[in-house]
């Protein structure tokens, strides 16, 4: 009679062979238990703690969720001899993204006072962890990481809301928000720019705009300054005033003259007021118009003027080129002096007399006698041309003021009399007196 051994079961093992396994949630997978036992098969069970999951060798996990992260056991007997017992274990590790379980602070309602200090905590659940940073809404940088952020010492403008992020590689990231409100009075928001100045064209539309911080909300009032200096309250009915909790702005249609003032607007909350004091100005497209006119209308009238400038020149050249009466005189150094008449483009002696330097010349028209102290140097006495810059004595002077001597004055060195030949022809009886020193040459 042949002999029957009963053993096992002995070498446990998984398909796949690894003893855990990772998973991102909501994925499935299937594991397999076998072992060896004689005679064959092995009763194998597998079990979750104390339940028990499935009574065949195949553990099959389906769309796991994070709570499915567990130790799960293998149990192999022999199916002659119940009290021979193997097991082995299984580790599920799920892998999920960050959710922000809470975000909370240590103040009342998320209110606090000025100069108080606040925590903030936020929770995430996650694996693996998650990196949580914290920001705000007015600044974009980052102010924070880790999962409380405080402030020891609160202002105005810390009132914002405060944004946990959380993020891990399985997934994005994700946020969640806090708003802070600190009880203050109004104060100018320095994050948002407040024009006080502004100029308007004359017929557009006027915009006056603040920005503040403050809590409570603020009530905005405008007014208008008038001449006395005293305030108005604004009810013209081309102005419009749009509040928008923490920001008002005042539009004027139709901007006239009349406009252009002072504005002020008051803030006011429980906590306190403010006053801000707007400028506009109030331009005149006319004025600008008219500007640009008369700028044109002068520049046309200087060019009239230099056309007509011109044109007169032109005539005057002319007419002295017609006439040969332009004459040029040159001073030569010597006893011989030379004149050029342009006219004739000839050149002629003149009559030439040299002067003493100390006795003094009388001329004597009539009974009349003129006395001409002239210069140190020589002079000449033109007798032919009649258009010279040299001052000639004709006859109604001298009848005009009779029994007179008239003392001709030089005014510089190189200038000389010039007596008309045809004013002597003329006057007979007129007679000059020249000094004994001077030699008179006559045609």
């Amino acid at each position: 009679m042949p002999l029957n051994l009963t053993d096992g079961p002995e070498n446990i093992r998984f398909t796949p062979t690894s003893s855990s396994i990772t998973v991102i949630e909501n994925e499935s997978r299937s594991v397999t238990c076998s072992s060896d036992c004689n005679p064959p098969p092995c009763n194998i069970s597998w079990y979750k703690g104390s339940t028990k999951m499935s009574s065949t060798k195949l553990l099959s996990l389906n769309n796991i969720k994070r709570q499915q992260a567990y130790n799960y056991t293998c149990r192999v007997t022999h199916t002659q001899i119940s009290s021979s017992v193997l097991s082995k274990q299984l580790t599920v590790i799920v892998h999920y993204p960050p959710s922000i379980s809470s975000l909370i602070s240590d103040a009342t309602n998320n209110m606090i006072d000025d100069d108080s200090g606040i925590t903030f905590t936020c929770a995430v659940d996650s694996f693996p962890s998650s990196n949580i940073s914290w920001s705000r809404s007015q600044q974009g940088r980052q102010l924070f990481f880790g999962r409380q952020y405080a402030i020891p010492k609160v202002s105005c403008q810390h009132t914002d809301n405060y944004t946990c992020t959380a993020r891990n590689d399985i997934s994005k990231p994700v946020s969640r928000t806090i708003p802070l409100y600190v009880r203050c009075r109004p104060v100018l928001d320095p994050n948002k720019d407040t024009k006080t100045s502004i100029s308007v064209s004359r017929g557009e539309t006027g915009v006056l705009s603040i920005h503040v911080l403050a809590y409570p909300l603020p009530v905005f009032t405008w007014y208008y300054q008038q001449q006395d200096g005293s305030e108005r309250l604004i009810i013209d009915f081309r102005s419009q005033q749009i509040d928008d909790g923490l920001s008002s702005t005042l539009t004027i249609q139709d901007v006239t003259f009349d406009d252009g003032r002072k504005y002020i607007v008051y803030v006011n909350n429980s906590l306190g007021s403010r006053s801000i004091v707007f400028n506009m100005a109030v331009l005149s497209n006319d004025d600008d118009n008219n500007n640009n006119l008369l700028g044109i209308g002068i520049a046309i009238g200087l060019g009239i003027i230099l056309f007509i400038i011109a044109i007169i020149i032109v005539l005057l050249w002319v007419v002295f080129k017609k006439t040969g009466r332009r004459i040029c005189i040159q001073k030569v150094t010597g006893n011989d002096p030379t004149l050029f008449d342009d006219a004739n483009n000839q050149q002629t002696r003149s009559d030439n007399i040299t002067l003493s330097e100390t006795p003094p010349i009388y001329e004597r028209v009539g009974t009349d006698a003129v006395n001409t102290t002239y210069p140190s140097n020589p002079g000449y006495i033109n007798t032919e041309t009649a258009s010279s810059p040299y001052e000639v004595l004709d006859k109604q002077t001298v009848d005009q003021q009779p029994n007179s001597y008239q003392q001709l004055d030089t005014p510089s060195r190189s200038t000389y009399e010039v007596l008309d030949k045809q004013t002597i022809d003329q006057q007979p009886n007129t007679y000059q007196q020249l000094s004994p020193y001077q030699n008179v040459t006559r045609d």
